[in-house]
């Protein structure tokens, strides 16, 4: 998952960087890898080092006390991002968006981070929050958020024909595809409960991502019956194939 990050990190300040704005990553230290440092090194990306925990943020400040000027736009994700990116987009006058893919709700420590990230989103230096669905829209309703800062923005996948010269067998006659991380909060495992209910139908349900989930539901598909209709693809690069 590291490398991974890293890669994704190293990819996003690279196109800044082609297109003449910025380019500075923040990295956690525990993070440090050969890839990452490789990569670094490659394209001569700047790396300011701190620890995890908002208690480290502070390791950024140098470098942002080295700006001849603020940012022109703060994109945030998280409840700790939206912390530091108020008190920055306060020093510098600077919109601060955030984007929220959603919420686990699974313990008493993340749904009080929850209420942390719309107290937040329900002050003066939030200028939009972009919900990926309607249903996080409406719990930002649901807290107050003002709805003028409100965007529904859902994830988007390239349009292209339906048919993609791809000829599938009788048993596979419809093709399911999830792709996504496997944890609770995704519900997985009511999507196997669901396949199961399929019965004799002919399908084939393919699940693309890792997770901690990934063992338990190995094990699932087994005791469902599902190993020749349930294939666990592991962690893909390649999506645009698989649609």
């Amino acid at each position: 998952a590291r490398a991974r990050a890293g890669k994704a990190t190293l990819a996003v300040a690279r196109v800044r960087a082609d297109v003449g704005l910025g380019a500075g990553v923040f990295w956690r230290r525990e993070q440090d890898g050969p890839a990452f440092e490789s990569g670094r090194e490659k394209r001569g990306i700047a790396v300011t080092r701190m620890g995890a925990g908002v208690r480290h943020i502070g390791g950024a400040l140098p470098w942002l006390r080295r700006l001849n000027q603020g940012p022109d736009l703060i994109h945030a994700h998280g409840y700790k991002e939206v912390v530091v990116g108020l008190l920055l987009a306060r020093r510098w006058k600077t919109p601060l968006i955030l984007t929220q893919h959603g919420f686990v709700d699974n313990s008493r420590k993340t749904r009080l981070y929850n209420r942390l990230d719309m107290f937040c989103c329900r002050l003066k230096g939030v200028s939009r929050v972009l919900c990926a669905s309607a249903e996080i829209l409406s719990r930002y309703r649901a807290a107050r958020v003002a709805p003028a800062k409100l965007v529904l923005a859902p994830n988007a996948v390239p349009l292209r024909p339906l048919s993609s010269g791809k000829k599938s067998s009788a048993a596979d006659s419809r093709i399911i595809l999830y792709a996504g991380r496997l944890s609770k909060e995704k519900g997985v495992d009511v999507l196997l409960e669901a396949a199961a209910l399929l019965g004799g139908r002919p399908f084939r349900l393919d699940i693309a991502g890792d997770g901690p989930l990934g063992p338990s539901l190995e094990r699932r598909i087994r005791e469902l019956g599902l190993t020749n209709k349930v294939f666990l693809l592991g962690f893909r690069e390649d999506m645009s194939a698989l649609l």
